[in-house]
């Protein structure tokens, strides 16, 4: 009987003590959480670009997986090679068109009715 009350209290233990690593580690299922976990995870990415991705938005200079960590990924890609390289048309429902040179974002459009 006296073996019962490790388990209870060794999950009380466990339960109480989260770290960032114990976070980092952890399944992330808010859309939210993985957006913070990603900017804790690159410190070396841009003040600007960590604070769009923060608040779910996009800016021009963002790479193609900033974009993704920010808003997702898009339902269709649009791609288009030349002489002067890659060019991409990412399309999102709701009406918003994203475009990349060689990987960087560099204007985006939403269509208002």
């Amino acid at each position: 009987m006296k073996k019962l009350w490790i388990l209870p209290s060794l999950i009380v233990l466990i339960s109480g003590c989260a770290t960032v690593g114990d976070f980092a580690s952890r399944n992330v299922t808010n859309r939210e959480d993985k957006r913070l976990l990603a900017v804790t995870n690159h410190p070396e990415w841009p003040d600007p670009i960590k604070k769009a991705i923060t608040e779910g938005t996009i800016i021009v200079g963002m790479t193609q997986e900033q974009t993704i960590t920010s808003i997702a990924k898009p339902y269709k890609i649009n791609k288009t090679v030349g002489a002067w390289g890659v060019h991409e048309q990412w399309l999102y429902y709701g009406d918003l068109y994203v475009y990349f040179e060689n990987g960087a974002l560099t204007s985006y459009q939403v269509e208002r009715a």
